[in-house]
């Protein structure tokens, strides 16, 4: 009877609030977002907390790669966030990431990224259209120029960008520089 009324008491809303939320990890995910998803799962209390629940829908954002979470009695919630790192922007929609895959954020993200632009007839090209970039990058790279756009066309045929404005159109065939 007794254990069953510290249970019961332990387990209430009110008893012990999650107070303090520690986030780390976020450089593209927006605080605000982690912030209300948070909130919406630890208003139960620090025993009621269902960390399955929030880690998932935290793994939903589009930069989110993991999570882990941590409580740390009576008042506390660490999260830890491993983001996906850009490295190019993909067909202007989706960015293309160090792993090599392609992810969605929001149009407002990706307008404040400088990367390479990369397009492709599609997204099972990208991984080929990024591998042509780092080819053409290391290439140019000794001569102080930088590779802007690489663009696979829907004849197969490729196009290089640098940042100083010259277009390359390689083709087809023979098109290692």
């Amino acid at each position: 009877w007794l254990c069953r009324y510290c249970w019961q008491w332990l387990h209430r809303d009110s008893a012990f609030p999650v107070s303090v939320v520690e986030v780390s990890g976020l450089h593209y995910t927006q605080q605000t977002k982690v912030d209300e998803l948070v909130k919406a799962n630890t208003q139960a209390g620090f025993f009621n907390v269902t960390l399955v629940r929030l880690r998932q829908q935290l793994l939903a954002l589009p930069w989110v790669q993991s999570v882990r979470l941590r409580r740390v009695f009576p008042k506390t919630l660490f999260v830890d966030v491993t983001e996906y790192q850009p490295v190019a922007l993909w067909n202007e929609a989706q960015v293309y990431t160090q792993g090599g895959k392609l992810i969605t954020p929001p149009a407002s993200d990706r307008a404040s990224l400088t990367l390479v632009s990369l397009s492709g007839s599609s997204d099972g090209e990208a991984a080929a259209v990024f591998e042509r970039y780092r080819r053409c990058a290391a290439r140019f790279a000794p001569l102080g120029l930088r590779v802007a756009q690489v663009v696979e066309t829907p004849r197969l045929a490729w196009r290089v960008k640098l940042d100083n404005g010259i277009e390359l159109k390689l083709g087809r065939q023979d098109i290692d520089l």
